[in-house]
């Protein structure tokens, strides 16, 4: 998803897309905001805008190209992804980004780029690094290199460490506005418009919390109590 696809986030995402039009990126953001309100999908396409084949005239990744499509679908060679694995026992992810992951990821940056340009790397649930895996990563952080960029997406960003948040320019997501989650609500989650209007109050601004209420049960609840 291209950058100017992401919605209800103008503010968050004005001065990073004035950055991509004036070439004058930060080599670290740190994507930070509550859950659900677009900040991965922000990250993906910060990465779409870096690996474009034929990006826009502001920079932005054109969303059509076989850079952008690889992103999309997370087979791009020059983008890498730090997230919680899957438990060997199958049940759910591990609770923490793993040391090992962040030494695979620095071997893979000290070669040079698959295609000879950009490399992004993208560090979902960042505040599940340990202060062990995160001190790994600092020095990567830190010098990581030509044209290598990094997006840290959090919604614990407190609970980074100080010294990987100073070298990172923070990208501030806030709530979205309750209008606009109960019309999400209501297309990806089947619901009615009223039905919908009342979830969206009680998220918080968040269209991954909001989802998470419909499959909770809660309205099933709330119905047989009223009834």
């Amino acid at each position: 998803m291209p950058l100017r696809d992401v919605e209800g986030q103008h503010s968050a995402l004005e001065g990073l897309k004035r950055a991509l039009t004036h070439k004058r990126l930060h080599h670290a953001y740190l994507f930070a905001g509550p859950h659900g309100v677009g900040k991965a999908m922000a990250a993906f396409g910060l990465a779409q805008a870096l690996l474009c084949d034929r990006p826009l005239p502001d920079g932005d990744g054109c969303g059509a190209c076989k850079g952008c499509s690889r992103v999309a679908d997370g087979q791009h060679p020059d983008l890498h992804v730090l997230e919680r694995l899957q438990r060997k026992d199958g049940k759910g992810l591990e609770a923490q980004i793993k040391i090992d992951q962040v030494r695979t990821l620095q071997k893979a940056l000290s070669f040079k780029s698959f295609e000879g340009g950009r490399r992004v790397v993208v560090i979902e649930e960042a505040e599940a690094m340990n202060p062990s895996t995160a001190n790994a990563l600092l020095k990567t952080l830190e010098e990581p290199g030509d044209d290598t960029f990094f997006a840290l997406v959090s919604h614990a960003a407190h609970r980074l460490l100080p010294t990987i948040i100073s070298r990172c320019q923070r990208v501030r997501f806030s709530p979205l506005p309750r209008a606009f989650v109960a019309e999400r609500l209501a297309a990806l989650g089947e619901l009615e418009p009223d039905v919908a209007a009342l979830v969206a109050g009680l998220s918080e601004g968040s269209i991954g919390k909001g989802l998470a209420l419909t499959e909770s049960g809660l309205l099933a609840e709330r119905v047989s109590l009223i009834e």
